[in-house]
């Protein structure tokens, strides 16, 4: 078992270090060239924003709200907001503007 386990972790670490750099100066920075740096900038920042949300899903708030929610589904409307449908077509619309 540990053999096995031993092996799978070379193996991750080995693509893990084959792949990065082929994106960081490949992909990423293609990218970075063709949208600008202040496009890019204004995305990256944005996108480490979403971590500081990741910290706090981390502490287990997901995992309570998906058990008690399960549990207690009367509790559903009083403690998240409420969907209309027009809220279902937001990600259609924004997927369509350029």
């Amino acid at each position: 078992m540990k053999k096995l386990f031993l092996s799978n972790l070379v193996l991750v670490i080995v693509l893990n270090a084959s792949v990065k750099p082929l994106y960081i100066f490949g992909i990423d920075r293609g990218v970075q060239n063709a949208v600008g740096a202040s496009a890019y900038g204004l995305y990256f920042a944005l996108f480490n924003f979403v971590y500081l949300f990741q910290i706090l899903n981390d502490f287990g708030i997901q995992n309570f709200n998906h058990s008690v929610f399960s549990k207690y589904q009367s509790l559903i409307p009083k403690y998240l907001p409420k969907y209309s449908p027009p809220n279902y077509f937001w990600p259609f619309f924004l997927h369509s503007v350029p």
